[in-house]
């Protein structure tokens, strides 16, 4: 197993208050026939949404794309993203606080700024995004899997700016979601 760097190993807090949180150390496997992480994004608009994921990356920073006949270079490529890739994406997600993310109390934090700013806000044909990574406990051959669910990440960074965990949400999804469309259009060509 490798390490997460600049930390000895990757830290989650469980809880509502970090004072009052316990703390796990993780790491994340270096198994070439485990997936560490997935992301997928959903829209209500699309009549028949595909099954597989967008995006599969494996302990050995092998990457598996699914990109549907929706999308432009639509097919099923395999990239190598590289184990440095792949451990800065999740170190990442650590530091901006989305492994710890609490999506109820994000919805209740970005509709009290709404409230506060006294502006009805709704978005039809809803967008949903969920990244999910899976870590070993360090110490333990038990692992845990973290999920990331959030609806129409995209038209919320725009509109609440100063949320930092929906801004580093944002940026995570713009980041995976780059890996699968510049495969597809190598792949393309």
């Amino acid at each position: 197993m490798m390490k997460l760097a600049p930390l000895a190993a990757l830290t989650l807090c469980f809880g509502m208050a970090v004072a009052q949180a316990q703390t796990t150390d993780f790491d994340v496997t270096t198994a070439s026939d485990v997936v560490v992480l997935t992301f997928d994004v959903e829209h209500d608009m699309i009549a028949e949404p595909t099954l597989l994921p967008l995006l599969r990356i494996y302990g050995d920073g092998r990457a598996q794309i699914h990109v549907p006949p929706y999308m432009h270079g639509a097919g099923e490529y395999v990239r190598e993203l590289g184990r440095d890739e792949l451990l800065r994406i999740v170190q990442s997600m650590a530091d901006d606080g989305l492994l710890a993310f609490d999506a109820e109390a994000m919805r209740a934090e970005r509709n009290a700024v709404l409230r506060n700013r006294g502006v009805l806000y709704h978005v039809s044909d809803d967008t949903h995004t969920q990244i999910d990574v899976r870590l070993e406990r360090l110490g333990s051959k038990s692992d845990v899997t973290r999920t990331v669910r959030w609806t129409n990440i995209y038209n919320d960074a725009r509109t609440f700016p100063n949320m930092k965990q929906i801004q580093a949400l944002a940026e995570l999804e713009r980041e995976l979601f780059e890996i699968v469309t510049r495969t597809a259009a190598e792949g393309a060509r």
